[in-house]
């Protein structure tokens, strides 16, 4: 069983606040198929919601203007997700902090990990 305020929760565009942590959970794709005419297709966009490849790790919310994010990434970079086309989960304040404090030690211990070789 899973411990209290240690779980992932889909959250709403509208719920999204200034310092949580959140990860993507889709993307959402669109395209104009421009070789499928068929007389039936009536809407011609198309959707796909899709997993996202790589490992997800959380970010840190820092600018609210919906419907746009920017969030801080665990390597210090900052991204704007444009929420309309990202799902998203907020994971516990916990989980996010030690994520981000694990990462933060990494990097500092690469370069000097570099000099020995």
């Amino acid at each position: 069983m899973a411990k209290a305020g240690r779980t992932s929760q889909i959250v709403a565009p509208e719920d999204i606040r200034l310092g949580d942590f959140v990860c993507l959970l889709r993307v959402v794709q669109e395209w104009i198929p421009f070789f499928d005419n068929a007389p039936w297709h009536r809407d011609p966009l198309r959707r796909v919601e899709m997993m996202p490849c790589d490992e997800q790790l959380p970010m840190r919310v820092v600018e609210v203007c919906l419907p746009f994010i920017m969030v801080k990434q665990t390597d210090g970079t900052h991204r704007v997700l444009d929420i309309r086309r990202h799902r998203l989960a907020r994971v516990a304040r916990i989980y996010g902090q030690s994520v981000f404090s694990r990462m933060k030690r990494e990097r500092k211990k690469r370069p000097s990990e570099r000099n020995l070789e």
